[in-house]
C-alpha cells in the first residue's frame, strides 16, 4: 500500500499525459515489484540530463558537438523513445518552445521517433528543430 501510495503522489506530476504515467508505471515495475523512490532517483538523473543537452543545443554552434556529448553519455538515457518524449515534455513546460510551429515540428519528429526505424538521426532532428525554435533562457 504505501508503494501505491507514493506511485500516485509521484505520478502526479505527470497528470494529465497519460503517456507519461504509464511509462513511469513501467519503470516502477521493472522489477516486478512495484518500487518508487528507486525510480524517482533514475527518472531525476534522465531529467538532468535532458536538461543538459538542452543547454548544450542552445549554447553550441556546432549541433554536432552536441551529439558527441550524448553518444559519450547515452548510458544516462540510453532509449531514443524515452529520450525525445522527456526532451518534448521538458522543452514545452519549460517555455523553450513557445513558437506553434517549433512545436508541431517536435510534435511530428516524436511521432517519427516511434516508428522509425533507426532512432538516433529523428532524435537529433529534434535537437536541430529545439536549436532553431528554441528560446534561450
Amino acid at each position: 500500500k504505501e508503494s501505491l501510495k507514493a506511485f500516485i503522489e509521484e505520478s502526479f506530476q505527470y497528470y494529465p499525459d497519460c503517456r507519461r504515467i504509464i511509462n513511469y508505471l513501467q519503470l516502477c515495475c521493472n522489477s516486478g515489484e512495484l518500487v518508487v523512490k528507486l525510480n524517482a532517483i533514475v527518472n531525476s538523473e534522465k531529467e538532468d540530463f535532458v536538461k543538459e543537452v538542452v543547454s548544450k543545443t542552445l549554447s553550441e554552434s556546432n549541433i554536432l558537438g552536441v551529439r558527441q556529448f550524448y553518444i559519450k553519455n547515452k548510458e544516462r538515457l540510453g532509449d531514443f523513445i524515452e529520450g525525445g518524449s522527456l526532451l518534448f515534455n521538458y522543452v514545452c513546460d519549460n517555455g523553450i518552445v513557445i513558437d506553434p510551429e517549433g512545436i508541431l515540428k517536435l510534435t511530428d519528429l516524436l511521432y517519427q521517433l516511434n516508428v522509425v526505424v533507426d532512432k538516433e538521426p529523428t532524435y537529433f532532428g529534434m535537437l536541430v528543430a529545439i536549436k532553431k525554435y528554441g528560446v534561450q533562457k
